[in-house]
């Protein structure tokens, strides 16, 4: 997303995880899940740490106003509603029909973009083209395992625990 240039990685990551907050609000109002009270408590925790982590001593809220801070709670509301889709698509798809529709449509999209950036196609060599098909092969089957898991447990339970994913 374009808020990792505009913005710190110790500010980025844990603003960014407010997703959390958004995807158990989802889950519990689109998809009728249950609500417990320890779901409540880690979606308090998140939001906590999301506000003490823009918070600076010498302005309040100075770091809310930054373009980097608004892109990441752009991009995690944005992030949280593809995973909503996702979830909802595990209802009706298969989830190997579904995943060759999320690769294949935007395919199509940057189909119309590749004649104009044609020229940096040039800088693609042996290793980077290795690196971006091991990229790609671990991004599909990715995708491939959040789809089944959103298939098989409650979008309230599972997208946050999919989050845990940038201790890593």
């Amino acid at each position: 997303s374009f808020s990792i240039f505009k913005s710190d990685t110790s500010l980025r990551e844990p603003i960014s995880q407010t997703k959390t907050i958004f995807g158990f609000m989802l889950g519990i109002i689109l998809f009728n899940e249950s609500i417990y009270p320890i779901k409540i408590l880690g979606a308090i925790i998140i939001f906590i740490g999301g506000i003490v982590t823009c918070y600076k001593k010498d302005a309040t809220w100075s770091s809310i106003k930054e373009d980097g801070v608004f892109l990441i709670l752009f991009s995690s509301i944005l992030t949280v509603i593809a995973n909503t889709f996702d979830k909802m698509s595990t209802n009706y798809y298969n989830i190997f029909v579904y995943s060759f529709f999320i690769y294949f449509i935007p395919l199509i999209i940057f189909l119309f973009f590749i004649p104009k950036r044609i020229k940096e196609f040039h800088t693609v060599n042996r290793k980077t083209l290795v690196t971006s098909f091991l990229g790609s092969l671990f991004q599909v089957l990715s995708v491939y395992t959040v789809l089944l898991i959103f298939k098989k447990t409650e979008f309230s339970v599972a997208y946050p625990i999919l989050q845990t994913a940038s201790i890593f």
